[in-house]
């Protein structure tokens, strides 16, 4: 038995908090290049920065991506 699994055993726990909801950020829609299938069920939009280093190290990942998943995901780009 855990420590926090003693404690809802001993006392009553209310849990006040709520889980975060999901980010929003408006995006001027003429700023998104798009690549790959433009009726794909799946869209996984990339915010990025061209100065930013670890953004320029996941440029392979999104390559990787889209060849794994090619005519079943459309990437979404904006800097």
């Amino acid at each position: 038995m855990t420590y926090t699994d003693s404690v809802r055993n001993t006392y009553t726990v209310k849990v006040n908090l709520e889980p975060p909801g999901a980010p929003r950020i408006n995006v001027n829609p003429s700023l998104i290049h798009y690549r790959g299938n433009p009726n794909a069920d799946v869209t996984v939009t990339v915010v990025s920065d061209f100065e930013c280093a670890m953004c320029r190290e996941y440029h392979d990942v999104y390559d990787s991506l889209y060849a794994r998943y090619n005519g079943r995901v459309r990437l979404a780009y904006t800097n």
